[in-house]
């Protein structure tokens, strides 16, 4: 609870500065590699139902003010180590696949050219979204009405089609986050291994040369774990720690804050913590 407040009071002070006329300054950071973990992104005339998605005017505001002071990187970039040493570098990561990353996400990632890697499961929708709908429309999962409500953006994965065409699009790189999005940490690793595999098998199918990079679905994760992966050949093991010091073998991420403001976000985006 206290270090929630202390947080909230930072970002208040930061807001404050920026309204003086503060920038964010990146001095200090050139060379400096972040992985941003974003999920859905809705319409703007759409209210939260979890803190997994964006409106498309936060995600706009977000790449645009990086514009100019932040190199993107390319999954591959990412994996070879090819940064920009005079800037901030940053690869942007959707997890889940959700069908609203190809028709909301995708048009404010080509205005700016940024390019982005989806970690996508095999399912058509998302459970644990139609658990957020339900409870928000004070509906049970068995009597759920999807075709109501503008729920649409929430819970829709991508088809196959639908990732085929992606995969073939200059800016757009695929890679696994599971088949079932189950926690791995809650199943026996040959439960995890058979679901790697047919999340692979999917990727494979449709082209990615990515399939054998792999993020953690709900960031669960074990040392133990990781070399079990890594004999089974995914050795690029994405976590979402939000922490810059933390174990070196995976590639942490910071996962988006809806609730703060483009500012903090950015500046949070350059500390690789919140």
């Amino acid at each position: 609870m206290l270090h929630k407040t202390l947080l909230q009071l930072r970002w208040m002070s930061r807001d404050v500065f920026h309204a003086l006329g503060r920038k964010v300054s990146f001095k200090g950071y050139e060379g400096t590699v972040r992985v941003l973990c974003l999920h859905g992104v809705c319409r703007n005339d759409q209210k939260f139902i979890n803190s997994r998605f964006l409106h498309e005017s936060q995600l706009e505001n977000l790449l645009n003010g990086m514009q100019g002071q932040v190199h993107f990187l390319s999954l591959q970039e990412y994996l070879d180590k090819k940064v920009d040493p005079n800037r901030l570098n940053v690869l942007v990561t959707f997890d889940d696949g959700y069908k609203n990353n190809r028709t909301l996400a995708l048009p404010i990632l080509e205005k700016y050219q940024v390019p982005a890697t989806i970690f996508c499961t095999t399912q058509e929708v998302h459970q644990d979204d139609l658990k957020d709908i339900a409870k928000d429309t004070s509906q049970s999962l068995d009597t759920l009405d999807m075709e109501h409500g503008g729920y649409e953006n929430f819970y829709g994965l991508l088809t196959d089609e639908e990732l085929t065409e992606l995969n073939e699009h200059a800016l757009i790189d695929l890679a696994n986050h599971g088949a079932k999005h189950i926690s791995f940490v809650e199943h026996a690793p040959e439960e995890v291994i058979e679901d790697l595999k047919s999340c692979e098998e999917r990727l494979n199918r449709i082209g990615s040369p990515f399939s054998n990079v792999v993020a953690y679905p709900y960031g669960h994760h074990s040392s133990e774990l990781f070399n079990v992966l890594k004999n089974e050949g995914y050795s690029e093991q994405f976590v979402i720690e939000g922490n810059p010091e933390y174990d070196a073998r995976f590639h942490d991420r910071l996962v988006i804050n809806p609730h703060i403001s483009t500012y903090n976000q950015i500046i949070s985006l350059r500390n690789g913590r919140h």
